[in-house]
């Protein structure tokens, strides 16, 4: 395996799917997770992947499939992986690509598009949803990267220290008092510009009260499945407070992530809340996507597969899961939309398999000798 992974290896950094074949980002992230899950993660393979896929980022922020390709939502989460699989960060624009994915999930729908001005799908429930669950494992090189934050707050070692980093964002946002944030509100954060409009929230609780005022109803998925937090909060402030205490407590159950096998990702991160509508993306797989006679579809009037069965209930799985790291914890009964029995196994976010299978196939391979 390895020796045909080196053959494939082209000197761009990226890797062809076949003797002869084509050349993208999917290429590089099968190669990377085959390798990692057989533990031949070899610089050989891993060189210049970065340079490769950093080169496959576009304009709008999302990756595509090859240089001066079109932002495309399974080429996002394949370089995105990527990247974290090797540890090679570096130049990757995180806000853009948080911004670009979260402008992805349908405001009215709940469920995902893969590209700009396309209607949702079924399948980027897991390629777009599971996009998330890496950027918030990534929240230091995240925040580090962010302008308003980078040029005022950030010291050269806060990078690596989520606590003071966290809160520095609250303190920056109290202080600017920004309320909750909006869509024109994160896409100042990101460019360090300020912008006096006003737009539609992008995510919100319903009827928020916001600096005293009552934000008005809006018909969409945001306000038929808002976004529960771990309790009743009346304004921005407390959920801040929230998270605020959350990561000054200590958990210990926190402190076994590498051992199930996430030694890439920032413990610390799992206490954020999802970056995107996790019950709306519930209600879309759970309504409009399942077949009574079994299997899942891409959205209604489209037939059934076997793709879109398995990458629908992966999202699902993802949307249940957004922000912990063990596999023995058990989400609340807030993550999961509907009854208990809707509740999925989780599966690894890098790889996409069940975590028992996961560590089994680390397990074993780790013990064999290249």
């Amino acid at each position: 395996m390895l020796q045909f992974l080196t053959r494939m290896k082209d000197s761009s950094g990226g890797f062809r799917l076949h003797e002869g074949g084509e050349m993208d980002v999917r290429g590089c992230y099968t190669a990377i997770a085959v390798a990692h899950i057989l533990g031949i993660l070899t610089p050989t393979i891993t060189y210049k992947v970065n340079e490769f896929v950093v080169s496959c980022q576009t304009y709008e922020g999302g990756i595509g499939g090859e240089p001066g390709a079109e932002a495309h939502g399974g080429y996002t989460f394949c370089g995105l992986a990527a990247l974290i699989l090797t540890n090679q960060m570096e130049g990757l624009d995180l806000p853009s690509l948080l911004k670009w994915a979260a402008k992805r999930q349908g405001k009215v729908e709940g469920g995902f598009q893969g590209r700009t001005n396309k209607l949702v799908d079924g399948c980027y429930s897991f390629w777009q949803g599971g996009i998330f669950p890496l950027i918030q494992h990534v929240i230091p090189r995240l925040v580090s990267q962010l302008p308003v934050f980078r040029n005022h707050l950030l010291h050269p070692a806060d990078e690596n220290d989520v606590l003071h980093m966290c809160c520095k964002v609250k303190t920056c946002l109290e202080s600017k008092k920004t309320g909750f944030v909006h869509d024109n509100s994160i896409n100042s954060c990101i460019s360090g510009e300020e912008d006096e409009g006003t737009s539609e929230p992008n995510i919100q609780i319903t009827r928020t009260r916001i600096e005293g005022k009552e934000s008005p109803p809006i018909m969409s998925a945001e306000t038929l499945f808002p976004l529960k937090f771990h309790g009743s909060y009346q304004n921005i402030t407390d959920a801040q407070q929230h998270s605020t205490d959350c990561f000054s407590k200590e958990d210990e159950q926190t402190k076994h992530g590498a051992a199930q096998g996430l030694s890439t990702f920032n413990q610390d991160s799992c206490f954020v809340r999802p970056f995107f509508n996790t019950q709306a993306l519930q209600a879309y797989v759970l309504i409009c996507c399942q077949v009574l006679e079994g299997g899942l579809i891409d959205k209604p009037g489209k037939p059934r597969d076997f793709y879109h069965t398995c990458y629908c209930l992966s999202g699902l799985s993802t949307a249940q899961h957004p922000t912990w790291l063990q596999a023995e914890a058990c989400p609340s009964e807030s993550d999961v939309l509907g009854p208990s029995c809707n509740l999925l196994e989780p599966t690894h976010p890098l790889c996409n398999v069940h975590f028992e299978r996961y560590l089994e196939a680390r397990s074993f391979f780790n013990d064999l000798s290249l």
